[in-house]
C-alpha cells in the first residue's frame, strides 16, 4: 500500500475478511513483487497458481518462472501429513510438527488450523486434482515432478538438482525463427506447433503489449491508449518490449519463434537495431481470396471467449450457434483493406531479410503446412537466386 502499487488496498480489504483477493488483483500484486526484485535474484513462489486461469493470467502479466517443481505424494501421506502443521503466532512460520522443529516457539505461541480437518482436507486433494493438469499444460516446457514420499533431504536434493540443470530447445540448433505472412495465412496454428515440438518460446506481439499494460510499466502506460483505440503502437515503443522479451533466458536457451512481426521495413531496422538477429524468416504464401475466407468465416462465442470457423470449426450446438458473433476486425472490407496495406509493405521486410528469407506454400492442408515448415528449418538456407 505505501509504495503505492494498484489493487494493494483492494487486496487489504479482502485480506481482513480472512478472503483471498480476486485473481487479476492477486496476479498485479504478484507481477509487481517479482518486477522489484533484483534481476540477479531468484525468487519462489509456493503453492500459486491453483487453477489454469491464474496461471495463464501470470503469463499475461509477464510472470514466467524458468522452473517449475511439481511435488508428488500419494493422498493416503498427505492426509497424515495435513494435520500436523503447526502455525507460529509470533513469526508467522508454517511447519509440520512430524518433520521440523520449531525452536521459537513456547505453549502459547504454536497453533494447529480449525480448518485443516480430514474432510476439507479430502476437499482440497480433490480441488487439486481437477486443476492440475490445466495448470501443468501452461508450463509444460518447465516442469519437473519429484516424489516427495521420501526423507526431505532427498527430496531437496532433487529439486536443487533440476534447478542447477539448463533448459535445452529440442531443435537440432537453436531456432530464432521469424513467421510472417498475411493475415489468415495460418502464422498462429504454425507458431504453435513449432512451440509444442521444439520447445521454442512463442512469442505475439498482442500478447507481449497487453502483458507490458499489466504489468504497469512506465512504457506499458504509453502503450495503453493505443491498444485501447486499436491503433498500431509506435515502434519506439514496441521494439524495446519486443527486444527485452526476446533476451531473456528462456530465449536464449530454448530458441524463440515470432509471429506476425515485424511487418514494416522501419520496424525490421529498428529490431535489428536492438541486436536481435534472426536465423530463418518463413513466409507462409497464401492468395488473398483464402485469406478473406480463412477471417472473414470466423465467429467468437461472447460467453467464453471460443472461437469457431462455419467451414473449419463450426459451432457444437444451434443454441451456440445463434449466440455467435463476428468481430468488426474480422468484416470482409476490415480483412481486404488490411491485406492490400500488408501486400503494400511486405516486400520491404521481404528484401531487409532476403539472406534468411524462405517462402512456403500455405494454401494446403495444416500438416502439410507444417512438414514444408520443418523441412525449411531443419535444412540450409538455399542460396538466394541471382
Amino acid at each position: 500500500i505505501e509504495a503505492g502499487v494498484e489493487g494493494a488496498k483492494e487486496a487489504q480489504t479482502f485480506a481482513a475478511q480472512g478472503l483471498p483477493p480476486p485473481d487479476d488483483i492477486a496476479v498485479k500484486l504478484l507481477a509487481w513483487k517479482i518486477g522489484s526484485l533484483d534481476p540477479n535474484e531468484g525468487w519462489c513462489l509456493d503453492g500459486y497458481p491453483t487453477s489454469r486461469m491464474q496461471a495463464l493470467a501470470m503469463q499475461t502479466a509477464g510472470v514466467f518462472p524458468a522452473h517449475v517443481v511439481v511435488l508428488h505424494v500419494p493422498d493416503a501421506v498427505a492426509l497424515q501429513r495435513i494435520p500436523g502443521r503447526r502455525y507460529n503466532k509470533t513469526s508467522g512460520a508454517v511447519f509440520n510438527v512430524d518433520f521440523d522443529d520449531d525452536p521459537n516457539a513456547d505453549d502459547d505461541s504454536t497453533l494447529d488450523d480449525p480448518k485443516d480437518t480430514g474432510a476439507r482436507c479430502l476437499e482440497w486433494i480433490e480441488a487439486h486434482r481437477r486443476a492440475v493438469d490445466g495448470i501443468l499444460a501452461c508450463y509444460q516446457h518447465s516442469i519437473k515432478r519429484v516424489d516427495a514420499d521420501q526423507p526431505k533431504e532427498d527430496v531437496l536434493q532433487e529439486v536443487m538438482s533440476y534447478l542447477k540443470t539448463r533448459p535445452r530447445s529440442n531443435a537440432p540448433r537453436l531456432m530464432r525463427v521469424i513467421l510472417a505472412g498475411k493475415p489468415g495465412s495460418g502464422n498462429r496454428l504454425m507458431g504453435e506447433r513449432l512451440e509444442r515440438k521444439y520447445g521454442l518460446v512463442r512469442v505475439t506481439m498482442s500478447r507481449l503489449l497487453r502483458q507490458e499494460t499489466s504489468a504497469g510499466s512506465d512504457l506499458g502506460r504509453k502503450i495503453k491508449p493505443y491498444l485501447d483505440a486499436n491503433g498500431e503502437v509506435p515502434v519506439e515503443f514496441v521494439v524495446p518490449v519486443l527486444a527485452e522479451r526476446l533476451g531473456r533466458d528462456d530465449c536464449k536457451k530454448r530458441g524463440w519463434v515470432l509471429d506476425g512481426f515485424p511487418w514494416t521495413l522501419e520496424q525490421a531496422k529498428a529490431l535489428a537495431g536492438k541486436g536481435v538477429q534472426p536465423n530463418r524468416f518463413l513466409v507462409l504464401d497464401v492468395p488473398d481470396d483464402v485469406c478473406v475466407e480463412r477471417i472473414a468465416l470466423r465467429k467468437v462465442d461472447p460467453v467464453n471467449g471460443d472461437l469457431y470457423h462455419d467451414l473449419y470449426n463450426p459451432a457444437p450446438s444451434d443454441a451456440v450457434k445463434a449466440r455467435l458473433r463476428r468481430r468488426p476486425r474480422d468484416a470482409p472490407e476490415v480483412v481486404k483493406a488490411k491485406l492490400e496495406s500488408c501486400a503494400a509493405q511486405s516486400a520491404q521486410v521481404f528484401e531487409f531479410y532476403r539472406d534468411i528469407e524462405q517462402h512456403i506454400n500455405g494454401n494446403q492442408e495444416p500438416g502439410r503446412v507444417f512438414e514444408s515448415l520443418e523441412a525449411a528449418l531443419l535444412n540450409p538456407v538455399p542460396a538466394p537466386s541471382v
